[in-house]
């Protein structure tokens, strides 16, 4: 017997069956046609028929003259384990079985259509009496497009009024084979696609969809093997296939859903591609204690019975940047303060800690490079961060880290005391400084990249509150906040805090030989970028919005601060009654940060925008900056001060005048030097000081007239009453002697 013969025979189809008779409208037989034939090479060539009878034809060329078929392979290991062969460039075609076909010529209303994945599947369905269509694969029922429904299915579901469609799959689509090492959840996402982009085809024509496939407790494969094999009980398999709509409690063969209407979790669910417990809760016994691999990720059992990712989520530590991989720390600090830091990892070093590394290296998040966006609300925090511009699409990774806390309506006592107990120091205009303090708070919460003044707590006394105020706002900032030492915000290795939202630095002194360190602070505090340099890496540059808050035990000399800088909002904390401490506070406080934020989100800012730093520096200049400037101001400034008040004093004159060169001179005289020329210009020309003109001038090393010179160049001039009261001019001129 031939291959066919027996193919035939398994599916009792008889020569009859096989047979269809193309008829004209008069009823009169015009050509014959076998659904199944043999090649000569003894194969099965399936022979496909439009809905109305005709042949099936396909272009060769540029002229429609081909019928087109399938062909099944006798023997599909001499085919490369191939089972069906057709022709080169042609599309898939629905198999229109013969009860389909006669409904189609006799404009028979159809109630509900089958759709099956194979010919020989739908040919039996179709002998028992079920109108088929058979697809030569799971994703086979689109037209040449792959967006919309083949014409023919839609064809029949509109010329025949179709109420139902039914998909039918076979009882694998929802069982696994545990291999070692094998995604389990591919071939099920197979099936899961093809039904979900099946429905989604569907959804412009009114019809309802429903998914079968033979159950599990059944051992037959497919549809056709349970009818051939329970012929005793057809019946029974075919009242379970159609009567989906009124379901059936004891249902032994047939498993259906109505797909329409429902949701795409529910619809994962059924293959278990909801969530890895999902798939293991429906695949248990045949993954036993193996470990398995789920939508490309591997998973273990744990004693409780629960999946669990190989490594325990380790891949999570790790990012790539670009080229170069990074992993989390968590550092801890000698006073017990954890910070997470992310720092540069070798791949060597990550494939010779875990196993299976090559998956593991897959599974870790990847970005085209950094990025620093501020953002305090959890609800809008992005850590991934998409960049689009000209076509071209970047995945950066946010370096701001995210700020967990959800601001509630509540009481904030504590932390109201502190800031009640820190600012109300009172500015120079007689305000206090707490109403400034909550705007302070509240742009870095509300508008982080927003510029705003030096803060520096400055006290001789102990236990004041200062540390206890940066810990306050590093609980609410988390990581977005570095406190550091003097040392470290004088390194010009900057890695470890650039880019933050705040820098706090606890018993602050500021070296007044080092003027780089000085202009850093400024820079800080002012510019939108800042340059950023670790060890053994090249320099580069960071975004900055760096809020800068020092706290020093020394109120009038731990930093220079000149006369004319403006950036500094300088506060005198005094001590904390011995009976007022709470050791508790810190906790406290922190069970408030919620509420705090809460009225932070919803209060109306007291000060309105006037200046780079938002406030006006009149608004927050107190007599602690001021005592400051007094003692640490421009030194050149009060140098230069001292020998023009000194000519005065020696020629007694109510003008002088001195070019830049003996100025240098008698700042040596002085003890001053190596004073540049041009930072003498820079300072005059910051007070006001213009150049005459070269002119003749005199000037005095002392009160003795036989001391007098006489010099000539691009003098300044300058006035008594700039330098003198007039009360101190008048007690000069009457103490000096006679010259």
């Amino acid at each position: 017997m031939s291959y066919l013969s027996d193919r035939l025979a398994a599916y009792h189809i008889t020569d009859k069956e096989n047979t269809f008779k193309a008829e004209n409208d008069e009823g009169r037989v015009i050509s014959t046609w076998r659904f199944f034939t043999e090649t000569d090479k003894g194969d099965i060539q399936i022979n496909y028929l439009c809905p109305n009878g005709t042949v099936a034809w396909y272009n060769h060329g540029n002229v429609q003259t081909r019928d087109f078929c399938r062909v099944r392979y006798a023997d599909p290991e001499k085919h490369g384990g191939h089972k069906y062969f057709q022709e080169k460039g042609t599309e898939m075609t629905p198999f229109n079985t013969p009860e389909v076909i006669e409904a189609y010529r006799k404009k028979k209303e159809l109630k509900t259509l089958y759709v099956v994945e194979g010919e020989f599947k739908a040919f039996t369905l179709s002998m028992n009496g079920v109108p088929t269509i058979g697809i030569g694969g799971i994703y086979n029922f689109k037209d040449t497009t792959k967006s919309k429904m083949h014409p023919d299915i839609i064809d029949v579901i509109q010329k025949l009024k179709v109420q139902n469609v039914v998909l039918i799959f076979d009882r694998d689509c929802l069982e696994i084979k545990w291999e070692e090492g094998k995604d389990l959840s591919k071939r099920l996402n197979n099936f899961y696609v093809a039904l979900n982009v099946f429905n989604e085809l569907l959804k412009p024509y009114d019809v309802q969809l429903y998914f079968s496939h033979v159950s599990s407790k059944c051992r037959q494969k497919g549809i056709d093997d349970v009818l051939l094999e329970k012929t005793n009980d057809a019946m029974t398999v075919l009242n379970e296939l159609q009567s989906f709509t009124s379901g059936m409690p004891n249902r032994f063969y047939i498993d259906t859903y109505q797909v329409t209407g429902m949701s795409s979790y529910r619809l994962k669910q059924i293959f278990g591609l909801a969530n890895v417990q999902n798939f293991y809760d429906l695949f248990q016994k045949e993954l036993q204690n193996h470990d398995f691999v789920y939508n490309g990720i591997t998973y273990y059992i744990d004693e409780n019975g629960k999946p669990v990712r190989s490594w325990q989520g380790a891949e999570k530590h790790y990012i790539r940047v670009g080229t170069e991989y990074y992993k989390t720390i968590v550092e801890k600090a000698p006073n017990g303060q954890t910070e997470l830091n992310l720092v540069q990892w070798s791949a060597d070093t990550i494939k010779n800690d875990y196993s299976n590394p090559k998956e593991f290296i897959r599974q870790i998040p990847k970005f085209d490079a950094f990025t620093n966006i501020p953002e305090n609300d959890p609800n809008l925090y992005r850590q991934t961060v998409y960049s689009e511009k000209d076509g071209y699409r970047s995945v950066l990774y946010n370096r701001y880290c995210p700020v967990s806390h959800e601001p509630k309506a509540g009481e904030w006592r504590t932390i109201d005391m502190l800031l009640h107990h820190i600012f109300d120091y009172p500015t120079l205009k007689g305000q206090t400084c707490y109403n400034m303090a909550l705007d302070y708070l509240q742009m870095i919460y509300l508008h982080p990249t927003q510029h705003l003044p030096i803060l520096c707590l400055v006290s001789r006394e102990q236990a004041t509150g200062k540390t206890t105020f940066l810990n306050l706002l590093r609980a609410i900032f988390k990581e977005n906040m570095r406190i550091l030492d003097s040392e470290r915000i004088s390194s010009k290795f900057n890695g470890s805090w650039a880019g933050k939202l705040i820098i706090g630095v606890d018993e602050s002194f500021i070296d007044t030989d080092k003027p780089t360190v000085v202009n850093r602070l400024k820079m800080i505090a002012t510019n939108s970028s800042i340059p950023i340099e670790k060890k053994g890496k090249e320099a580069g540059e960071v975004p900055n919005f760096a809020k800068l808050i020092m706290c020093s035990n020394d109120e009038t000399n731990f930093l220079k601060i000149e006369i004319e800088d403006t950036r500094y909002w300088i506060i005198r904390v005094k001590g904390i009654d011995p009976d007022k401490r709470d050791p508790h506070m810190a906790e406290r406080m922190e069970a408030e940060i919620p509420a705090f934020l809460w009225y932070l989100k919803h209060r109306t800012m007291f000060y309105a925008e006037r200046t780079r730093l938002w406030f006006d520096s009149d608004d927050y200049a107190t007599e602690a900056l001021k005592k400051i400037q007094e003692r640490t101001g421009n030194v050149l400034w009060q140098n230069l001060c001292t020998v023009i008040r000194q000519q005065f004093e020696f020629q007694l004159k109510p003008q002088i005048r001195l070019d830049v060169k003996t100025i240098q001179d008698l700042l040596e005289l002085n003890k001053c030097k190596s004073v540049e020329s041009r930072k003498i210009h820079y300072i005059l020309e910051d007070h006001n000081y213009k150049t005459q003109g070269v002119r003749e001038f005199y000037f005095r090393r002392g009160f003795d007239p036989g001391l007098e010179d006489k010099g000539k160049g691009r003098v300044y001039e300058f006035d008594y009453t700039d330098f003198f009261t007039p009360a101190e001019w008048q007690e000069l001129n009457a103490k000096q002697p006679e010259q």
